[in-house]
């Protein structure tokens, strides 16, 4: 076999460990059968992979990657946040049905954690790579909506992983296509309740009337608020009206006229 470089070589090898594991099992993933499927030696792949366990690491980031794919593929260009949600969801339907085997595999590298210590480590950097390839996603949904999310979007991944595995899992076992894809779309509807616009443009000030208009656009909607100008008084114009205050006098309701308090201190005093 042809040099390749080693990055590309890796992921080579982590394909082919899938495909093994894929119709023999994840038990059946060892070090030499990669090897003699790929038609390499046992120095290329420890040259590739530390161990077993990095090998496992590296098909799993292989999962993630591939399972992506579609719900990427299924975006549209254009479309409020619902619409590009919902796009999602078709996405995710499209994606089981064409890869339930490597689903299945997703499935197995987690349980293996919970049933072995020694798989333990590679099923917990699995799961983070599911979340964070979640978080990916709702991040570019967010993006291409011009939306927020109103909990933290960690949060709101894990939710989103944690019902899509299910339903995945549920259909593997099921293979009832209406309800899954009926249910995905239910999924979107919740994710889209926690969507928020956010300003697309600064706030903008032109001149009107008594007051200024300020308009902020947000993501569907144009709020439109009157703002009160701010006074500018001139130096002069402020020592008028400070004369004027002090020689007007103050009636109380119902009392006689009463000198300013400004009109009873001796020029150039303060207060105390």
């Amino acid at each position: 076999m042809k040099r390749l470089p080693l990055a590309q070589r890796r992921a080579h090898l982590a394909d082919v460990a899938l495909q093994i594991a894929a119709s023999k099992g994840l038990d059946a993933v060892t070090v030499r059968a990669v090897a003699r499927e790929a038609g390499v030696s046992l120095g290329t792949v420890h040259y590739c992979f530390d161990d077993k366990d990095e090998l496992l690491r590296e098909m799993g980031r292989a999962l993630v990657g591939v399972a992506v794919d579609p719900v990427r593929g299924s975006l549209p260009d254009g479309g409020d946040f619902r619409t590009v949600v919902h796009a999602a969801a078709e996405g995710l339907m499209a994606g089981l049905r064409t890869m339930e085997g490597r689903r299945l595999l997703s499935f197995e590298l987690s349980t293996a954690g919970a049933r072995s210590a020694a798989m333990n480590d590679v099923a917990r950097v699995h799961i983070d790579q599911v979340t964070d390839m979640a978080v990916g996603v709702l991040s570019e949904l967010a993006e291409r909506a011009r939306v927020a999310y109103r909990i933290e979007i960690a949060i709101l991944a894990r939710l989103v992983v944690a019902v899509i595995d299910g339903l995945e899992l549920r259909w593997l076992v099921e293979r009832d296509d209406d309800a899954t894809v009926a249910t995905f779309h239910e999924l979107a509807e919740v994710v889209a309740s926690y969507a928020v616009p956010v300003a697309e443009e600064p706030v903008e000030m032109a001149a009107g009337g008594s007051g200024a208009v300020a308009t902020t656009v947000l993501a569907d909607e144009v709020v439109v608020a009157t703002v009160a100008p701010e006074l500018t008084v001139s130096p002069e114009a402020a020592a008028d009206e400070a004369a004027a205050g002090a020689a007007t006098p103050t009636v109380p309701e119902g009392g006689q006229a009463q000198p300013h308090p400004l009109a009873e201190r001796p020029a150039g005093t303060l207060d105390g």
